[in-house]
């Protein structure tokens, strides 16, 4: 079915990105000279795919890991580094993607991920594109066969 393969294509977009995320935190933290930078990387791409709380909770722990790792005001430059790649990544480089591979208006994706947050918190920014590509399917809105 087309739903499925859209939704599975949002998945695999997901997952890359995250991927990308995760290298782009290992090699900055490696840049910082932060131990165990490669499992950082990993622990971050883990992280973005709980919506909101999983970065939150990465950027806590880089907080942990600077003030741990460096003094004075270096103790800092993981968690804002963090925080940088992230909101590129969750502002810009996310619905951007997602709207070109799934042919969504990247409005609809950002929306859609803020409504089902209000309305059912993080679980619901994980399902939100999902479901709004089968309504989207449903109204036949979604993929036109070829």
């Amino acid at each position: 079915m087309r739903a499925d393969r859209l939704v599975s294509r949002y998945f695999l977009t997901i997952t890359m990105i995250n991927a990308a995320l995760g290298t782009g935190v290992a090699l900055m933290l490696t840049g910082l000279g932060l131990p165990g930078a490669a499992q950082w990387g990993l622990l971050a791409f883990f992280a973005n795919f709980v919506v909101y709380l999983g970065p939150a909770v990465f950027a806590g722990a880089m907080v942990l890991a600077g003030t741990a790792a460096f003094d004075g005001p270096t103790a800092l430059a993981p968690a804002a580094f963090y925080l940088f790649l992230n909101f590129t990544e969750g502002q810009f480089i996310t619905p951007s993607l997602v709207g070109q591979t799934m042919q969504i208006n990247p409005l609809a994706v950002f929306l859609s991920v803020i409504f089902g947050l209000w309305l059912w918190g993080a679980a619901g920014g994980i399902v939100a594109i999902p479901l709004l590509v089968w309504i989207l399917f449903l109204n036949g809105l979604g993929e036109k066969p070829a």
